[in-house]
């Protein structure tokens, strides 16, 4: 026996391969599909990536036209959100690259007897379940009617009984259809869906079960397809559980979406229902995957108290329900001679206007480009203000609310008006962006905290090996004195580093970080210096991380040259760090009460002087003092408070 394959692009992989011929190959979805139909091969081995339809697309087409017995998906990705749109869309198969032929046709045996195993079977559970009658699902069906719309028992059952769809005009993909189970023999496709893609428990899913024998129903008593969507484990997507077609009029869909998964940008009505858990009506939509307009309503569905599913209304739009063009939306809006009329135009912030029966009359520009970021179609004129606004907010509430919806934060407030046409005027922010950029930060802020912990330990490490290397006694005074020098620096970028990163933000303390670096300073004091004190005080500045760190340089070279020269023959000391604050110059002066030197003259080790001023000059562009006497040393300078 030969199987005829139908490769989208691998047909070299079944080159002299005995068993197997090639009946044809595409390049884009559309030739895939197209193909198929033409050739009905027994296996289609389809890339998730293609142009015009994307493989689970053309998957989805060939098994509704039984155009290819079995269908294998070719693609490199591995993730879930992948790997539930191909299981949703009934291939049989799921192969990663890169592969080889030999290793992929066993997958491709299995997957073909499997397809052809589970075939017949459906085949004759579809047969046995349209003959079942099953009075548990009718009476719970009974007792919605009753609860919904007030029916007596007998009424609800004539009314079922008279619908014509209610059992006996079923079709593939109807929520009655059963599928066979190892543990229970049959199993409905609600329930196997729910139980694969859902987190619901099994009392739900039964009760999805009866509710969905209503569908046929509600289908011809409304004229419109009728759909039950239930969230995702994932919470990203909704997939479709049950549906329905109407028998009286013509269907918006060509095949059946049953299993197929939502995602919330395409579906802004079912976003906002199961997000505000609240009805949603009247949404002008396109259906997914025919691309028509339709009109879309959404009702939410609970057991005992919890939202398990949402209940979709979706009729084809009328002529006059079609949105006018733009200029004309605008004229309209512009005709209306209202007071608030040349005022909501300026404002950045949309604005919705609200008749007598809560609709929207009026609107500006902000809110026409808002409406459509939500992914809504259609114009705002006459749509129920529950559609746009939280289900919370209530008539004359003038208190700020906000929500998700959409995929957009939004911030809804509500004011009435007593003068004009509207009746109530509904204002809403878009804190999409800035919700979006807090997150950032606070990503940012947890980053910066992480390298302040380790670029701190990794400094404050590198400072205790210098300083245990300049206290030993085996090295030179001038070797130990370089290496405590360096220790100290080290100590200096340190506290100034902890400083910036540990308020996350441009501006910190200037204060904080002096009083960080004295503390250091005392830790690295040679057995000479160590009945010297250190205080630091003054006025507190503000001041930018790049100004902080100049200054701690700055403080660190006078302070360590105070110590090795102020103070000779281990005598007792202090040395002062004050800040004072200015406008707009911020002044530091570093002072001792040690033996002071000439400072017309060169001083020995005056290379940290040398720095420190360089420092001030062209970093700080400040102003520097040296005055020094018997009495001790005053060094100060000033600097731009940045």
């Amino acid at each position: 026996m030969t199987m005829r394959a139908f490769a989208v692009p691998c047909a070299h992989f079944f080159e002299g391969l005995p068993g197997y011929r090639v009946v044809g190959e595409a390049c884009d979805g559309m030739e895939a599909v197209e193909g198929c139909r033409a050739s009905a091969p027994d296996v289609a081995l389809l890339d998730i990536q293609m142009p015009l339809l994307d493989g689970v697309s053309v998957a989805r087409q060939v098994l509704a036209d039984r155009a290819a017995k079995c269908v294998i998906i070719l693609t490199a990705f591995s993730d879930r959100e992948h790997i539930e749109r191909v299981q949703a869309c009934g291939a049989a198969g799921y192969l990663t690259k890169p592969f080889e032929a030999e290793k992929i046709l066993p997958t491709i045996e299995l997957c073909i007897a499997r397809s052809k195993e589970y075939y017949l079977l459906n085949k004759e559970y579809q047969h046995l379940s349209r003959r079942c009658q099953n009075r548990e699902p009718i009476d719970q069906a009974k007792l919605l009617l009753m609860e919904t719309r007030g029916m007596r028992e007998d009424e609800a059952y004539q009314y079922i009984r008279s619908s014509a769809a209610a059992r006996a005009c079923l079709w593939p993909g109807s929520p009655a259809i059963c599928w066979p189970s190892r543990r229970s023999g049959m199993i409905s496709a609600t329930r196997m869906l729910c139980q694969k893609y859902t987190d619901l428990t099994d009392a739900e899913i039964s009760y999805l079960e009866s509710y969905g024998a209503l569908l046929p129903a509600l289908a011809n008593a409304e004229q419109a397809d009728v759909f039950i969507d239930c969230r995702t484990v994932s919470g990203r997507s909704a997939i479709v559980v049950c549906e329905a077609k109407p028998q009286t009029v013509p269907s918006n869909y060509r095949s059946s979406i049953l299993g197929m998964l939502i995602h919330w940008r395409d579906e802004p009505a079912v976003d906002r229902s199961f997000r505000l858990a609240v009805p949603t009506s009247g949404v002008r939509a396109v259906s997914m995957p025919e691309d028509r307009r339709i009109v879309q309503s959404v009702e939410p569905l609970f057991y005992e108290g919890r939202l398990i599913g949402v209940l979709i209304y979706e009729r084809p739009a009328l002529a006059a329900e079609e949105p006018p063009p733009a200029g004309e939306r605008e004229a309209e809006q512009a005709s209306g001679a209202l007071d608030w009329a040349a005022v909501s135009p300026c404002l950045d912030d949309a604005v919705l206007f609200l008749d007598e029966e809560d609709r929207v009359c009026g609107f500006n520009p902000a809110a026409t480009a808002l409406y459509r970021r939500m992914g809504y179609i259609g114009t705002l004129a006459g749509m129920p203000v529950n559609n746009i606004q939280p289900a919370a907010l209530s008539e004359c509430d003038q208190d700020r609310h906000e929500t998700a919806l959409a995929n957009r934060v939004l911030q809804y407030q509500r004011l009435p008006l007593s003068s004009g046409q509207a009746r109530a005027a509904l204002i809403i922010h878009d804190l999409t962006r800035q919700r979006q950029l807090e997150e950032e930060l606070a990503l940012q802020r947890t980053a910066l905290q992480e390298l302040r912990h380790r670029m701190k330990n990794n400094l404050q490490m590198l400072a205790n090996l210098t300083r245990s290397r300049g206290c030993d006694p085996a090295e030179s005074p001038p070797v130990q004195t370089a290496l405590l020098d360096t220790a100290n620096r080290l100590l200096s970028l340190a506290a100034t580093l902890d400083g910036i990163v540990q308020v996350s933000r441009e501006k910190v303390s200037l204060l904080q970080i002096l009083e960080q670096i004295r503390r250091y300073m005392l830790q690295t004091l040679l057995p000479s210096a160590r009945r010297v004190t250190i205080h630091v005080g003054g006025e507190d500045v503000i001041v930018s991380a790049d100004c902080a760190s100049s200054v701690a340089l700055v403080v660190n070279e006078l302070v360590q040259n105070a110590l090795k020269y102020a103070f000779p023959s281990g005598q007792a000391g202090r040395i002062g760090i004050e800040l004072h604050s200015g406008r707009p110059l911020c002044q530091l002066t570093v002072w001792d009460n040690g033996v002071g030197f000439q400072a017309d003259r060169p001083r020995p080790g005056g290379a940290g002087l040398e720095l420190a001023s360089t420092i001030v000059r062209e970093k700080l562009t400040g102003e520097w003092s040296v005055e020094s006497g018997p009495g001790g040393t005053r060094i100060s300078f000033d600097f731009l408070e940045q």
